[in-house]
Formats: structure tokens, C-alpha cells, sequence
């Protein structure tokens, strides 16, 4: 299986909201570790797959979303 997820970003004054959905092709995927790279900000999915990361300043960042039996993905975000 493969690990997929959807971002948003949301502008709210000089930091963003940064939130979405993990999950396989049939289902939402809970309990992933979404973070990013080379920061200690990060969150674990919910039940049905979707995290928020908040205060994150502008910039260009990788997020990183990774689960146990799941091959990590990264997604460059700006």
C-alpha cells in the first residue's frame, strides 16, 4: 500500500495553518506522523485521517507524513 495525503494552507495574519487528510485508496489512514522536515513542528493524524499543523511562518517547506508498514512521502509546500 502507499501512504497519500491531501494539504491545504490557510493564511491567517504572518503564519499559516497548514491541514489535510492522510490516506490509502480505499480509506482515511489515522495515526500517521505528519511533520516538518527539519523542524520539531509536527502532529499525529486523527481517527479519520486529518491533522493540523498551526503557526507555521511563510516559507517553503517539505512535509513529511510517515505510518508504520507505509512507505513516507514528502510534499514540497510553499
Amino acid at each position: 500500500m502507499v501512504l497519500f495525503f491531501i494539504s491545504q494552507i490557510v493564511v491567517s495574519q504572518v503564519t499559516f495553518t497548514i491541514s489535510g487528510t492522510t490516506q490509502t485508496p480505499e480509506e482515511p489512514l489515522p495515526f500517521v506522523n505528519v511533520y516538518i522536515e527539519g523542524t520539531t513542528k509536527g502532529t499525529t493524524t486523527d481517527i479519520n485521517g486529518n491533522y493540523t499543523l498551526k503557526g507555521v511562518v511563510p516559507g517553503k517547506y517539505a512535509l513529511i507524513a510517515s505510518h508504520t508498514g507505509f512507505t513516507s512521502q514528502r510534499k514540497i509546500i510553499t
